[in-house]
């Protein structure tokens, strides 16, 4: 019997996302109804120091709602190389405006940690080194949009070079 689900994207060209939900206008469970899988691990990879990622990206419409529901113990992430944001809303138009309600739900605990080659703790996201300051750099939570949230409904530890959260929805 399997207890976890690992995912992991790997690209030096295109952005390397793990879970991406574009457009949604229902929800998404992702969690096994018998609870079988009781963690979910998460591992995006590049080695272009200058991509920017998202492991868990919900790109909303303007006009509908949608909840991700990462209905499990654990959600683990790491993210090799570059930088980027561990869970995010945002629209990849670049837009921020949304009408209706849309969030992320981890029922469980949210733990961004990450290891280097010879297995010691490292961060789980890295800095974006050519613009460390403000929502540039990378978060572990990170919202743009609208109307919009993230629950964290059991504990958060996150290592990440840059912020814990990062919330910027202005028009």
């Amino acid at each position: 019997k399997f207890s976890r689900l690992h995912l992991q994207a790997e690209s030096d060209v295109f952005k390397p996302v793990a879970v991406y939900i574009k457009d949604a206008s229902s929800d998404v469970n992702i969690a096994r109804q018998d609870n079988s899988i009781t963690s979910l691990d998460i591992v995006t990879k590049t080695n272009n120091p200058n991509m920017r990622t998202n492991a868990v990206w919900l790109d909303p419409k303007k006009d509908a709602s949608c909840d991700i529901k990462l209905g499990l113990t654990n959600v683990n992430i790491n993210m090799i190389g570059g930088y980027g944001n561990g869970i995010a809303i945002t629209r990849s138009d670049g837009t921020n405006n949304c009408t209706n309600t849309n969030k992320i739900t981890v029922s469980g605990n949210l733990n961004i940690k990450g290891t280097d080659a010879n297995g010691n703790e490292d961060w789980g996201i890295g800095a974006n080194k050519l613009n460390a300051l403000g929502k540039e750099n990378s978060s572990g939570i990170f919202v743009d949009v609208n109307n919009c949230e993230v629950w964290v409904n059991g504990k958060a530890n996150m290592d990440v070079y840059g912020n814990g959260v990062t919330v910027d929805a202005s028009s």
